[in-house]
């Protein structure tokens, strides 16, 4: 099969392994489509986030031509704030948010369940340490919803979180700015309906933010039964596809 001219762009989540966008990584290459891995960084900066922003600006905001970025939890909202952000000339044809986490004004303190799944990390969070969930907080927030197989490998792939970088994302105060005008390009919102790392009346919260802030177009499409790990729905990469195919992707 020939090489196709655009770009994916793969940028993972806190805490996120080289498995977690596997199964989407996997079938853009079967249809022939070049693809760049961002690699999972050291977040531990003063403001971590930002330095996502700036890792993404090394990485890709010198690429010309079609691009797709797609991302998964923190990934995912980095691309936003990015793309909200980068040179018009810069801006990729369209992003696909996977489970995002949430921006400035779209509070994620109120998820009860991650608090309590969170509780014992939380002088590492206020200390700005290095930490990994254990196993079955990380399975109750972030794995439920999945076969066991898939569960084990991605319980077997996580990494260590930084708890400064939890801050940025838990902290309202510290939330990152979304530039939801900047948005010009089609915008995919996937989340699974049993998400619980980010409660569902946030995803909602944010479709509105975008659809009404946002000059480009907005789709929501919720997954059923899966949680964070949308992508290992099996309906997740037929549901991208179909979007995707509206656009002219060479």
């Amino acid at each position: 099969m020939a090489q196709k001219e655009t770009r994916f762009v793969f940028t993972p989540g806190m805490g996120d392994g080289p498995l977690t966008m596997q199964p989407l990584v996997q079938a853009v290459k079967a249809e022939g489509f070049p693809v760049i891995e961002v690699p999972t960084w050291d977040m531990d900066g003063a403001w971590p986030f930002e330095d996502r922003i700036q890792q993404l600006l090394f990485q890709v905001g010198n690429l010309r031509g079609p691009c797709v970025w797609v991302g998964h939890s923190a990934g995912a909202l980095s691309n936003l704030v990015f793309a909200g952000r980068v040179d018009p000339e810069a801006k990729p044809k369209a992003v696909i948010a996977l489970s995002p986490a949430m921006p400035k004004g779209i509070p994620t303190w109120r998820n009860m369940r991650l608090h309590k799944n969170m509780r014992p990390h939380l002088s590492d969070i206020v200390m700005g340490r290095r930490f990994t969930p254990d196993a079955d907080a990380y399975g109750d927030i972030a794995l439920n919803g999945i076969g066991e197989d898939d569960a084990r490998r991605l319980l077997n792939d996580r990494r260590d979180m930084s708890g400064r970088e939890a801050k940025d994302l838990l902290l309202p105060w510290r939330q990152p700015v979304l530039n939801y005008s900047g948005l010009t390009m089609p915008v995919l919102h996937m989340y699974g309906t049993l998400d619980r790392w980010v409660k569902i009346d946030a995803h909602h919260q944010l479709t509105d933010a975008i659809n009404h802030g946002s000059p480009g177009e907005l789709t929501r499409r919720p997954i059923a039964d899966v949680g964070h790990m949308v992508l290992y729905a099996a309906r997740a990469w037929p549901e991208i596809r179909d979007w995707l195919l509206r656009f002219d992707l060479a």
